[in-house]
C-alpha cells in the first residue's frame, strides 16, 4: 500500500512540475497507466525490495545524442488483403518529429514487411536525414539489410536488392531488432492505418491514434523497484524557469 502511495504521489508531482514548467499536458489516463504499469512491475517481482537488482521493462529506447530512430510495421490481417503500414521518426530526446501511414494490398505480412523497411529507406534518402536507425519487429527483413537473406520469400527477392542498394547508399543507417513491445506505437498505427488512412503524413504533431502510446514511451524506462525508480524519475525533474528579466 505505501509503494502504491508513493508511486501514485511521484506521478502527479511530476505531471504538475512539467505543466508549471515545461507547459507541458499530460492525459491523466496516460499518468494512470503509467502508475500502473509501475506498481504491476513491482508486485510481480520475485525480488526482494533489499535487492540491489530490478526488472527492467521492455521498452523503446532512445537512439543515441544526434541520431533519429525510425519505427516501421506494418499489419496485415488476411492473406492478399488491405496491409497497414507506419513509420515513425523520434530523435534522441524521444521527441516526435514525423510519422508516414498508408494501406496497400499486400500477399502476406512477409510482403508486408519487406514493403515497409524499403518505404522506410526510400523516404530516408528523400529526406536527405543522415545518422538514422531503422527499428523493426522483424527479425528477417531487419536482418536482410546486413546480408541475411533466412526467412526471405523468391517472390520478394527483388524488393530485397533495392533494399540493400538503398541501405548501402545511405549515410550512416543502421538497422536494429527489438520485440512487439518496444515497437507497439508503430504496431497501433500501421493496425490503425490498414482500415482509415490511403495516405498521409504528420510532422511535428503526431496523429491522434499514437500521442498517448508516444507519452507512454517517454516513461517506460522506469525500472519496476521502488528504490530505482524514485532515482531515475528524481534525475527527470524540471529545471527552474530562468529568471525574468
Amino acid at each position: 500500500m505505501a509503494c502504491l502511495a508513493a508511486c501514485t504521489l511521484w506521478h502527479i508531482w511530476i505531471a504538475i512540475c512539467e505543466r508549471v514548467f515545461e507547459n507541458k499536458m499530460h492525459h491523466p489516463n496516460s499518468i494512470i497507466h503509467i502508475i500502473r504499469h509501475c506498481i504491476h512491475s513491482f508486485s510481480n517481482s520475485n525480488l526482494s525490495v533489499k535487492s540491489r537488482d530490478c526488472i527492467v521493462p521492455n521498452h523503446w529506447k532512445k537512439p543515441p545524442v544526434n541520431w533519429l530512430k525510425l519505427n516501421i510495421d506494418a499489419s496485415v490481417k488476411d492473406k492478399n488483403s488491405n496491409a497497414g503500414f507506419s513509420l515513425i521518426f523520434r530523435d534522441h530526446t524521444g521527441k516526435f518529429l514525423g510519422a508516414m501511414a498508408y494501406s496497400a494490398v499486400a500477399r502476406d505480412i512477409h510482403q508486408a514487411e519487406n514493403l515497409v523497411r524499403l518505404q522506410a529507406l526510400r523516404w530516408i534518402k528523400d529526406l536527405g536525414f543522415k545518422q538514422v536507425i531503422i527499428e523493426g519487429d522483424n527479425q528477417a527483413v531487419i536482418n536482410c539489410c546486413k546480408g541475411t537473406v533466412k526467412g526471405i520469400k523468391w517472390e520478394d527477392q527483388n524488393i530485397l536488392l533495392e533494399c540493400r542498394s538503398l541501405f548501402h547508399s545511405l549515410e550512416l543507417c543502421e538497422v536494429s531488432f527489438q520485440t512487439r513491445l518496444c515497437n507497439h506505437v508503430a504496431d497501433k498505427l500501421a493496425k490503425f492505418a490498414r482500415s482509415s488512412v490511403h495516405f498521409q503524413i504528420w510532422w511535428d504533431d503526431p496523429p491522434n491514434i499514437i500521442s498517448q502510446a508516444l507519452e507512454q514511451d517517454s516513461y517506460m524506462g522506469i525500472p519496476g523497484l521502488m528504490p530505482n525508480m524514485l532515482k531515475t524519475l528524481h534525475a527527470q525533474k524540471p529545471k527552474p524557469t530562468p529568471t525574468e528579466k
